[in-house]
Protein backbone atom coordinates (compact mmCIF):
# COMPACT_ATOMS: atom_id res chain seq x y z
CA UNK A 1 0.00 0.00 0.00
CA UNK A 2 1.11 3.55 0.04
CA UNK A 3 1.70 4.29 3.80
CA UNK A 4 -0.87 7.01 3.75
CA UNK A 5 -2.26 8.18 7.29
CA UNK A 6 -5.45 6.43 8.57
CA UNK A 7 -7.00 8.10 11.70
CA UNK A 8 -9.16 5.50 13.59
CA UNK A 9 -11.62 6.66 16.41
CA UNK A 10 -13.43 4.07 18.53
CA UNK A 11 -13.96 4.08 22.14
CA UNK A 12 -14.01 0.04 22.41
CA UNK A 13 -10.64 -1.32 22.36
CA UNK A 14 -10.88 -4.37 20.82
CA UNK A 15 -12.27 -2.51 17.94
CA UNK A 16 -9.44 0.01 18.16
CA UNK A 17 -7.02 -2.49 18.32
CA UNK A 18 -8.65 -4.55 15.48
CA UNK A 19 -8.54 -1.93 12.90
CA UNK A 20 -4.83 -0.10 13.70
CA UNK A 21 -3.35 -3.83 13.60
CA UNK A 22 -5.27 -4.35 10.44
CA UNK A 23 -4.62 -1.21 8.63
CA UNK A 24 -1.00 -1.29 9.93
CA UNK A 25 -0.67 -4.70 8.47
CA UNK A 26 -1.50 -3.73 5.30
CA UNK A 27 0.98 -0.93 5.08
CA UNK A 28 -1.07 2.02 6.24
CA UNK A 29 0.02 4.46 9.21
CA UNK A 30 -2.44 4.10 11.05
CA UNK A 31 -3.18 6.36 14.73
CA UNK A 32 -6.19 5.58 16.92
CA UNK A 33 -8.06 7.75 19.15
CA UNK A 34 -10.52 6.60 21.96
CA UNK A 35 -12.96 9.05 21.91
CA UNK A 36 -14.02 11.85 19.04
CA UNK A 37 -11.97 14.86 21.04
CA UNK A 38 -8.78 13.23 21.08
CA UNK A 39 -9.81 12.13 17.40
CA UNK A 40 -10.51 15.20 16.25
CA UNK A 41 -7.34 16.62 17.64
CA UNK A 42 -5.63 13.56 15.91
CA UNK A 43 -7.00 14.31 12.34
CA UNK A 44 -5.81 18.02 12.89
CA UNK A 45 -2.26 17.33 14.35
CA UNK A 46 -1.64 14.55 11.14
CA UNK A 47 -3.54 15.69 8.25
CA UNK A 48 -4.67 11.45 7.55
CA UNK A 49 -5.82 10.75 3.96
CA UNK A 50 -8.53 9.09 5.96
CA UNK A 51 -11.06 9.07 8.53
CA UNK A 52 -12.55 5.85 10.19
CA UNK A 53 -14.93 6.80 12.90
CA UNK A 54 -17.80 4.87 14.95
CA UNK A 55 -20.69 6.55 15.20
CA UNK A 56 -21.59 6.40 18.90
CA UNK A 57 -18.76 7.68 20.76
CA UNK A 58 -19.08 8.36 24.69
CA UNK A 59 -18.77 12.43 23.94
CA UNK A 60 -19.24 13.45 21.00
CA UNK A 61 -21.23 11.25 17.96
CA UNK A 62 -19.78 10.64 14.64
CA UNK A 63 -22.13 12.72 12.85
CA UNK A 64 -20.60 15.62 14.64
CA UNK A 65 -17.13 14.80 13.72
CA UNK A 66 -18.41 14.23 10.54
CA UNK A 67 -20.04 17.68 10.83
CA UNK A 68 -17.21 19.66 11.91
CA UNK A 69 -14.62 18.11 9.27
CA UNK A 70 -17.17 18.71 6.50
CA UNK A 71 -17.53 22.37 7.50
CA UNK A 72 -13.82 22.39 7.35
CA UNK A 73 -12.23 23.76 4.10
CA UNK A 74 -9.11 21.56 5.06
CA UNK A 75 -10.74 18.55 5.98
CA UNK A 76 -14.02 18.77 3.62
CA UNK A 77 -12.87 16.75 0.96
CA UNK A 78 -11.30 13.83 3.38
CA UNK A 79 -13.14 10.40 3.29
CA UNK A 80 -14.79 9.73 6.47
CA UNK A 81 -15.92 5.81 6.57
CA UNK A 82 -18.17 5.23 9.60
CA UNK A 83 -17.54 2.20 11.42
CA UNK A 84 -20.90 1.63 14.22
CA UNK A 85 -23.08 -1.47 15.32
CA UNK A 86 -26.18 0.72 13.63
CA UNK A 87 -26.90 -2.42 11.20
CA UNK A 88 -30.50 -1.50 10.85
CA UNK A 89 -31.65 -0.52 6.78
CA UNK A 90 -32.03 3.23 7.74
CA UNK A 91 -28.82 3.26 8.92
CA UNK A 92 -26.83 3.17 6.38
CA UNK A 93 -29.08 5.32 4.30
CA UNK A 94 -28.79 7.96 6.87
CA UNK A 95 -25.36 7.60 7.17
CA UNK A 96 -24.73 8.14 3.18
CA UNK A 97 -27.64 11.02 3.39
CA UNK A 98 -25.32 12.92 6.54
CA UNK A 99 -22.26 12.78 4.04
CA UNK A 100 -19.87 9.64 5.25
CA UNK A 101 -18.24 8.40 2.32
CA UNK A 102 -18.97 4.33 3.54
CA UNK A 103 -20.67 2.87 6.15
CA UNK A 104 -18.94 -0.40 7.67
CA UNK A 105 -21.05 -2.53 10.56
CA UNK A 106 -19.74 -4.34 12.94
CA UNK A 107 -18.52 -6.66 13.29
CA UNK A 108 -16.22 -5.49 11.34
CA UNK A 109 -15.68 -8.05 8.13
CA UNK A 110 -11.89 -8.03 7.99
CA UNK A 111 -11.81 -9.49 4.40
CA UNK A 112 -14.25 -6.94 2.98
CA UNK A 113 -12.30 -3.59 4.99
CA UNK A 114 -8.99 -3.36 3.33
CA UNK A 115 -11.28 -3.35 -0.23
CA UNK A 116 -13.37 -0.36 1.00
CA UNK A 117 -10.30 1.77 2.27
CA UNK A 118 -8.44 1.55 -0.61
CA UNK A 119 -11.62 2.57 -2.62
CA UNK A 120 -11.82 5.89 -0.63
CA UNK A 121 -8.15 6.47 -0.70
CA UNK A 122 -8.42 5.38 -4.76
CA UNK A 123 -11.71 8.48 -4.78
CA UNK A 124 -9.23 10.93 -3.04
CA UNK A 125 -6.67 10.24 -5.04
CA UNK A 126 -8.60 10.64 -8.36
CA UNK A 127 -9.64 13.94 -7.28
CA UNK A 128 -5.92 14.57 -6.71
CA UNK A 129 -6.16 15.16 -3.29
CA UNK A 130 -2.54 14.36 -0.71
CA UNK A 131 -2.16 13.20 2.46
CA UNK A 132 -0.33 16.31 3.92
Amino acid sequence: MSGETIVVIDDAPANLDLLLVLLGSLGYRVIGAPNGILGLQEVERHRPALLLVDVELPDIDGYTILRKLRANAEFHSMPIIAVTAFAMPGDALRGAAAGFDDYLTKPINIEALPKRVERALTARRLLGLSNR
